[in-house]
């Protein structure tokens, strides 16, 4: 009677073990995943701040170029040329 009694103390302990280390799995993928998803998302930011400042570079180059344009004398169409 003891060895059956000692067998199911046995696979309890099995199920309970089995139990923790799936559970112990299971937090270790959430911080595993957490952790990757705030990776992605500062990388994201990163990329979107550098496409931020080319796009303001390239704003800038064309405002100059407009300022350029517009300061130059315009020439005279040849109607209205005395």
């Amino acid at each position: 009677m003891s060895l059956i009694f000692q067998r199911g103390l046995l696979d309890m302990n099995i199920f309970n073990l089995i139990y923790n280390l799936v559970l112990i799995g299971l937090v270790i993928l959430f911080f595993v995943s957490f952790a990757k998803f705030v990776y992605t998302i500062v990388s994201s930011l990163k990329q979107m701040v550098v496409m931020t400042r080319q796009i303001n570079q390239k704003l800038d180059q064309i405002l100059c170029h407009l300022e350029k344009k517009k300061d130059e004398p315009k020439e005279q169409p040849e109607e209205n040329r005395p």
